[in-house]
């Protein structure tokens, strides 16, 4: 049986039901990943001689499938979520990716700890936890931290931290915690001062004012002054808060707007927050792709509003898409009440749409214009370097180790002048012992090229942090593992203390203009590979010197093991006891003690 006839088989055993259907190319490799009320339509509809769909990607589409595979769900709920699933998994590429599928971060409150802790999370689980965002960025959430704690004093260490605390740390002592691990405030006191915490996040910012101006004037007339200066501090704090939303629009206290752009297969889409009738924040997402607006839209808010971060009441589009109502119930069961996605005609929602369809126009051309400039680096460097390649993209590789301890090696990626980190790579040292700088930079760059050999994912330059002697190994390193077609160099300090670029087979070093961007990028590439391979390095060795020689010691618990170093006064105390003193504790008997003392010994 022919694939064309093998395919129109399986099309005609396509259910009338709910479900996800695959597509595959005829390497059997998914290109594209839908869900569907009925899959029969919905599929059938792509290969359809008389098919009324004329949409590009459905045209596009039906051209590049030689296979379909399909699940059928109980109901369109399960649908969407299963699609969710499987596009994070296989990562299609007709789908669409939100910032290499990576969630934004919120802030979690673990309300079934005596003292709850405010702190970032990555992933919204259902454990009873508070989780409040989401926050675009680090330094978002990072600055809502530093300004909630000017308002209320909370902890943000972990809960380990917390536990093996005997004294206050420096938070305490600048005002920004209340110091419960010492026990210097009650239960009682801190929840209510987290309360105040929470209140914010949840925008209740105006009641909440109205309260402490109140309570401001009462401790006053108590002559209650230091507790009345607290609740001026905190009521000053949140007036410079709300001082500094500068859009306001009363109606929509929960509320998201997303604009629209697309220019020649690029398109870019913004998203403006708002929450208690003020615009909190916004965030860009940009897609390279051959879908056609509607179903991108569809797309974006199934993916983006799909996973477990919070869903507003109103979602507000520039234009209607084909299943609506089916995403508007997926969306209220996630969010647990009632979620519309609204086309605006008239008011203040036609402005804000307008807003957000020209911060998408200007990103979209900002981001275009940066990777015109980052073409231009890239043909430079590759007629100065003479190169075979404009070097679009980069990887840089640098080794870090003291004294062979704990190695490793790291590999950094650039894309268009632009770190790629979902194609950032780490690897541990495993075949050399002792510090021979170049058996390890081997060692990284073999397993590199093995598998990006592999998987067809090499780069156009590989920039090594070194002169000759380093990009002779990545030269060798390449032809080991029948590498072609990627350029190399190193780059180090010259005899001027400048950076010098170094080529294979070139006896002398090229200098490139001081400030030029070409210079710039590489040295971007080149800090970031070091930054990336030092940070991991030093988190091998952190570990490795919070490791116990008493760790694996059979019927040693970790509480009894704390308070034996506690109390002798670390490992090299209990080191110089007999096993008869040891086993003298109380709960250590001969045996455990024997253990104890071979441990220490290394035995």
């Amino acid at each position: 049986m022919t694939p064309m006839a093998e395919l129109e088989r399986k099309l005609s055993r396509i259910p009338d039901a709910p479900g996800v259907y695959l597509m595959k190319d005829s390497a059997q490799s998914v290109i594209y990943v839908g869900k569907a009320i009925s899959l029969k339509n919905r599929v059938r509809s792509y290969f359809a001689r008389s098919t009324t769909d004329r949409r590009p990607a459905a045209l596009h589409l039906s051209s590049k499938t030689a296979d379909v595979e399909f699940i059928v769900t109980r109901n369109e709920n399960e649908a969407f979520i299963l699609e969710n699933n499987l596009i994070k998994k296989f990562k299609p590429r007709y789908n669409i990716r939100l910032r290499d599928d990576k969630n934004f971060l919120s802030l979690k409150v673990d309300f079934s700890h005596d003292f709850p802790a405010v702190v970032p999370v990555r992933r919204m689980r259902k454990d009873g936890a508070a989780y409040f965002g989401p926050y675009t960025s680090s330094v978002a959430i990072r600055s809502t931290l530093r300004f909630l704690r000017t308002v209320v004093p909370f902890r943000v260490c972990s809960d380990r931290e917390f536990r093996n605390r005997a004294r206050p740390c420096i938070q305490y002592q600048i005002k920004r915690c209340s110091g419960p691990c010492c026990g210097l405030i009650g239960k009682k006191e801190y929840r209510a001062d987290l309360d105040v915490a929470l209140r914010v996040l949840r925008g209740e910012v105006a009641p909440l004012q109205k309260e402490l101006r109140g309570n401001m004037k009462d401790a006053s007339a108590r002559m209650d002054y230091e507790s009345a200066l607290r609740f001026r501090d905190q009521f000053r704090n949140l007036e410079r808060f709300t001082a500094t939303q500068k859009v306001e629009v009363v109606r929509f206290d929960d509320a998201d707007v997303v604009g629209l752009c697309t220019e020649g297969g690029v398109s870019e889409v913004a998203v403006l927050f708002f929450r208690e009738g003020k615009l909190i924040s916004s965030s860009p997402f940009a897609f390279e792709h051959e879908l056609d607006p509607e179903e991108l839209l569809s797309q974006f808010v199934l993916r983006y509003y799909g996973e477990r971060r919070h869903v507003p009441r109103e979602i507000f589009l520039p234009f209607a898409i084909g299943d609506m109502k089916e995403i508007e119930g997926f969306l209220r069961k996630r969010r647990g009440g009632a979620v519309w996605l609204k086309v605006p005609r008239r008011g203040d929602a036609v402005r804000l749409l307008d807003m957000a369809q020209e911060n998408a126009r200007l990103t979209l051309r900002a981001s275009r214009g940066v990777k015109q400039i980052a073409a231009g680096i890239a043909e430079s460097l590759r007629q100065t370097l003479a190169l075979r390649h404009a070097p679009l993209r980069i990887e840089g590789v640098d080794i870090s180790n003291t004294g062979g301890n704990e190695a490793v090696g790291s590999i950094v990626h650039f894309k268009e002048g632009e770190p790629l980190k979902s194609r950032y790579r780490r690897f541990r040292i495993r075949t050399v012992t002792g510090s021979d700088d170049y058996a390890m930079m081997r060692e990284v760059l073999v397993r590199r090229f093995k598998r990006g050999r592999d998987e067809e994912k090499l780069p156009d330059l590989l920039l090594v942090d070194g002169g000759k002697g380093q990009v002779s190994v990545a030269v060798r390193a390449a032809a080991e593992v029948g590498v072609e077609g990627v350029d190399i160099i190193g780059m180090a300090k010259g005899d001027t203390k400048s950076d010098m670029i170094y080529l294979p087979g070139r006896s002398q070093a090229v200098e490139l203009p001081a400030g030029s961007g070409e210079l710039h990028l590489l040295q971007r590439v080149r800090d970031e590979a070091h930054r990336f391979a030092a940070a991991y390095h030093r988190k091998l060795r952190g570990k490795e010197s919070l490791s116990s020689p008493l760790d694996g010691v059979n019927g040693l618990g970790a509480l009894r093991r704390r308070q034996l170093l506690a109390h002798f006064g670390g490992a090299r105390g209990l080191k110089a006891l007999s096993v008869e003193e040891i086993a003298r504790v109380p709960g250590i008997g001969p045996v455990l003690a024997g253990r104890i003392h071979s441990a220490l010994r290394g035995q």
